[in-house]
């Protein structure tokens, strides 16, 4: 097998082990092998309650090279910068047959806790870290606002190339699909 064939391989085989080992609340699609799409539903922290969508970019060279992680919503973190996660911080070197992109995930989680944001002295976006150290009432404020910018039906509902597409759906529609999903998988409910 050739090196680039080994590489594939290892990524289909890191996407299907997404399956068991994938933070809470986020889920991802492929739309190529080097293009994956997301979106995680924050449920904790000052975060929460943000739908954050996102691409993680593998580069041809993986897992020699590591990803890029693409932060499609607007949302306020001193590691975001031109639309994208600083990896620098939680991934100095990256190492291959160590590190997977399920660490990345998990780390997109983790950099948006109050405890990571409390030990980082160094970011992308000085003047949010800044911000966040100097001035954490205000910083929490504007994290509030993009949070619930994030959840509106103008963020969620806007249609793009993005894999994972939203629908607004009345209380029936609602009721149909919840129905189908429990039908699909084995569980058994009545009206």
């Amino acid at each position: 097998m050739s090196e680039k064939t080994l590489a594939q391989a290892q990524l289909l085989i890191e996407y299907k082990n997404l399956k068991t080992n994938c933070p809470t609340g986020m889920y991802l699609l492929p739309k190529t092998l080097h293009e994956w799409h997301g979106t995680y539903f924050v449920h904790k922290g000052m975060y929460k309650e943000a739908i954050i969508k996102f691409m993680v970019l593998v580069p041809i060279e993986y897992p020699l090279k590591r990803p890029r992680v693409k932060i499609l919503t607007p949302i306020i973190h001193p590691l975001i910068k031109d639309g994208f996660l600083d990896l620098d911080h939680g991934f100095p070197n990256w190492r291959p047959s160590i590190d997977f992109i399920s660490h990345v995930l998990f780390y997109i989680k983790q950099s948006l806790t109050s405890s990571f944001l409390d030990s980082l002295q160094q970011a992308p976006n000085l003047e949010l870290l800044d911000l966040y150290h100097r001035d954490p009432i205000h910083y929490r404020k504007l994290v509030a606002q993009s949070c619930q910018d994030s959840s509106s039906a103008n963020a969620l509902f806007q249609k793009s190339d993005f894999l994972i597409q939203y629908q607004h759906l009345d209380d029936s529609a609602f009721i149909t699909k919840r129905l189908q999903l429990y039908d699909s998988i084995g569980i058994k409910t009545e009206l």
